[in-house]
């Protein structure tokens, strides 16, 4: 009996070891599944063609990752692969809107379990852009990836970008929050605007009218804006 403490505190410290093991086994596995990916997205970001075989093989790891451990990031992954293998069917056919619809929904589930990721938020907008008449998902999931981190930098001139082509879409309050918007970003980034000025006549007028809050920033715009127009008709 005298030795019926010591296997206790044994036994205790095999059981949390154990434990603690099999918590950490499905986080080790997830990892290697979603590191099996990594070659690809070399190669996506060289623009090198992939076949849609390899796209599948990579796809299902990402799916045993998911498997190990559901998480907001790893939805978010097999979102962005949905996507993927998406555009390497002929564009508007069935299997293009099959996939784009299971990475809008994946997204969706990443978001349940992450809704405070303005990353997300943001990638759900672009997915409702290009899925075509979801506009009205992309402008409110623009709005939410605004609110829930106002000041990424990282993502403020796509957020800019969006809320530009969504301007019809939206009401009076979120186009106030994209004024906000391309006022910071102006501040760090003023040709990226004066560039997104010149691409559309309604972007240009946007954008000039939302600087006035800020007059000097107002004249900078106005005085580069026009040097660029006029350097293009020399």
């Amino acid at each position: 009996m005298k030795y019926l403490p010591k296997i206790i505190i044994s036994a205790t410290a095999i059981f949390v070891g154990c434990m603690v093991l099999s918590l950490s086994v499905p986080r080790m596995m997830a990892a290697f599944s979603l590191l099996t990916t990594d070659p690809i997205r070399k190669r996506i970001a060289k623009k090198k063609p992939i076949a849609r075989e390899k796209l599948l093989e990579r796809y299902s790891a990402v799916n045993t990752a998911l498997a190990w451990g559901a998480s907001g990031r790893r939805y978010a992954a097999r979102s962005i692969w949905e996507s993927i293998i998406a555009k390497t069917y002929p564009r508007k056919s069935k299997e293009q809107a099959k996939w784009m619809n299971d990475s809008m929904l994946s997204m969706e589930k990443s978001l349940l379990r992450s809704p405070s990721e303005p990353s997300y938020w943001l990638r759900l907008t672009f997915l409702g852009l290009i899925n075509g008449g979801e506009k009205e998902t992309a402008s409110r999931a623009l709005t939410l990836s605004i609110l829930t981190g106002p000041y990424e930098r990282g993502l403020v001139l796509r957020r800019v970008r969006y809320g530009l082509f969504l301007w019809p879409n939206l009401n009076e309050e979120e186009r106030e929050v994209i004024r906000r918007q391309i006022v910071w970003s102006y501040s760090f980034a003023p040709n990226k605007l004066i560039s997104l000025a010149r691409r559309v006549k309604m972007y240009k007028i946007i954008i000039q009218n939302s600087l006035t809050r800020r007059p000097k920033q107002y004249r900078h715009f106005i005085k580069n804006y026009n040097k660029r127009i006029r350097s293009k008709k020399i």
